[in-house]
């Protein structure tokens, strides 16, 4: 097996997305009171991701030292001497869908359970247990898929039923002959806009 968090991270476009960077200002975490030394930044429903470029955090639009504060993977930053009094801390970041640990997790489990197979369908068992994520949580849902989630929702609940579908057909009785792989199919948008009918 030669597959990583990222071949997992692609296969479901959960790529991460710049948060505070230009054109945006860098997004408020908090007001120094010469006191506080943890502040938090602003992810919502996302998972902080700084494997590829850690956050940088600024006090008074001034980019703080390296060694000034640390950010955790749960996007807790933490200053080793507290901002001074009526200081403004913003920052610029990078946020996922899911963290490195999550995907690693599901991951390894379908590499025991479909590791005497090849690469692509320990992905399709990744996607379909992702999938099953998704369907449960429309927040992540709308972060992964927003470019269509928010035009038409149900398109896009109804192509991942669909796909779910295809996954567990292809890995229960082994893929159809002359069918486009499924898995290749989770960043393909509905062409169609939707159209409430009663």
């Amino acid at each position: 097996m030669s597959l990583a968090v990222s071949d997992v991270r692609s296969q479901i476009r959960d790529l991460p997305k710049a948060v505070g960077v230009a054109p945006e200002t860098p997004r408020a975490i908090g007001t120094g009171d010469g006191v506080n030394t943890v502040f938090y930044l602003p992810v919502g429903s996302t998972q902080y991701y700084g494997t590829i470029k850690p956050a940088q955090v600024f006090v008074n639009g001034v980019a703080a030292g390296s060694g000034a504060y640390t950010v955790d993977p749960s996007g807790l930053v933490s200053f080793g001497i507290a901002p001074t009094a009526g200081a403004t801390l913003t920052a610029t970041y990078q946020v996922t869908g899911w963290n490195d640990v999550e995907l690693s997790n599901v991951l390894t489990r379908n590499e025991l359970k479909y590791g005497s197979l090849d690469d692509q369908t320990v992905l399709k068992g990744c996607t379909l247990d992702l999938i099953d994520q998704l369907l449960m949580n429309t927040e992540l849902l709308a972060y992964i898929r927003e470019d269509t989630y928010m035009r038409n929702p149900m398109a896009v609940v109804n192509a991942l039923i669909k796909l779910k579908g295809q996954l567990m057909q292809e890995l229960t009785k082994g893929p159809r002959p002359g069918q486009n792989i499924p898995w290749l199919q989770m960043g393909v948008s509905p062409t169609s806009s939707y159209t409430p009918r009663r």
